[in-house]
């Protein structure tokens, strides 16, 4: 299997106008507007990878092993469209979009590890954790955020591994 770094989803005009008013526009109600159109038009043309979607709605997984995303909206009594509308998910909204927000160098190290594959399973997943907090590091980055997003990147990638390990070593970092 050759590892690639995830594609973000292109928009189509109206769409990058809706988004652009997300990251600029003040106006609170001009925003959730905006996030809800968007989000029903990416989601009427199938334009989100799937896995993104169950990373978001798919309790088994949640990067903490819990409820999903959704589950947590929904239990602080948010349903359907008005999800899409709260400003948590905007975070959601972005991922969706752009896939995991890490560095370019860091996804395509993440890969090129994969792709090489030089050893076990057990040396493989060591490579990938010490490559992941090496990458924090050096890239300043936060360690929950990269966490996550490292997360992401290993279930989007769909690697043999448990991705909490990922995460855990990402959590690790010093």
């Amino acid at each position: 299997m050759k590892y690639m770094p995830p594609k973000k989803v292109e928009l189509l005009y109206e769409e990058s106008k809706w988004f652009k008013t997300i990251s600029s526009d003040n106006r609170w109600h001009t925003k959730a507007d905006a996030m809800e159109k968007l989000t029903k038009s990416l989601l009427k043309r199938n334009a989100i990878p799937e896995i993104r979607l169950r990373l978001f709605s798919d309790p088994d997984l949640a990067e903490t092993r819990s409820k999903s995303s959704k589950q947590i909206f929904e239990s602080n009594g948010l349903a359907g469209d008005a999800i899409f509308r709260h400003p948590h998910f905007v975070k959601y909204l972005h991922y969706f979009i752009n896939g995991p927000e890490l560095p370019a160098v860091a996804i395509e190290g993440f890969c090129k590890i994969l792709n090489d594959d030089l050893g076990t399973s057990g040396i493989l997943l060591d490579q990938l954790c010490k490559f992941v907090r090496s990458c924090i590091r050096d890239n300043d980055l936060d360690r929950k955020s990269a966490a996550t997003e490292f997360y992401r990147l290993a279930v989007e990638l769909d690697i043999e591994h448990d991705p909490r390990a990922i995460r855990k070593a990402s959590l690790s970092t010093r």
